[in-house]
C-alpha cells in the first residue's frame, strides 16, 4: 500500500502487478483505492483496544523492539562500506598520480 492524492483525497493505492497476479493464478485488480478517511476510524479503534490497550501494551512493545535491526550490525556494515570507499579512492589517486587519464 502506498499513499496517494485521488481527485483531492487521501487515498492508499494497492498496486498489484499484473504478472503477480498470473504467475500465483489470482485475479486481482491492477489497482484498488481505499479512502483514508473511512480506514482512520478502525485503525485507531484497533490499536487502542488490542495493540495498545495496557494489558497488551509490554508485548507490544517487545515485539516492536525485537522486530528493529540489530543496532550492533549497522556501524560494522557503515564501517566496512566506508572502508571499501577508502580503498577505491587511495586506487584512484594512485592512478591519477601515476599520469592515468582522468
Amino acid at each position: 500500500m502506498q499513499g496517494n492524492w485521488f481527485h483531492g483525497a487521501a487515498v492508499y493505492r494497492c498496486r498489484y502487478p499484473r504478472e503477480y497476479a498470473l504467475a500465483n493464478h489470482l485475479e486481482h485488480p491492477l489497482n484498488v483505492f481505499l479512502q483514508e478517511d473511512i480506514l482512520i476510524d478502525p485503525i485507531d479503534t484497533w490499536l487502542a483496544a488490542e495493540i495498545f490497550e495496557p494489558e497488551r501494551v509490554e508485548h507490544t512493545l517487545t515485539q516492536l523492539a525485537a522486530a528493529q535491526p540489530d543496532a550492533m550490525a549497522t556501524p560494522n556494515l557503515l564501517q566496512r562500506s566506508i572502508t571499501e570507499c577508502d580503498r577505491k579512492l587511495a586506487e584512484h589517486r594512485a592512478a591519477l598520480e601515476a599520469g592515468a587519464d582522468p
